[in-house]
């Protein structure tokens, strides 16, 4: 990892900490619109990053499948 993705990783540990006001969080927004879509019946996403965040998809992925294994519920991320 870069000196300036390790900046960026920090930025957003501070940016999605819990004292962060939900609709300035990114992780909560993003969560709540997943949630959202996937309690109106979507089952995929696609999700398009710029190239410094390229490795999100894949860390997307990964939650999206252990979600489904925990509780049962799908979202494909593709």
């Amino acid at each position: 990892m870069s000196p300036s993705s390790l900046d960026t990783a920090e930025e957003m540990v501070h940016s999605c900490a819990p004292s962060v006001p939900a609709e300035d969080n990114p992780g909560v927004v993003l969560g709540t619109i997943l949630g959202v879509l996937a309690n109106q019946g979507r089952d995929k996403v696609t999700l398009i990053t710029s190239p410094g965040i390229a490795d999100f998809g894949s860390l997307a992925r990964a939650i999206a499948g252990r979600i489904h294994r925990q509780r049962r519920q799908r979202i494909d991320p593709s």
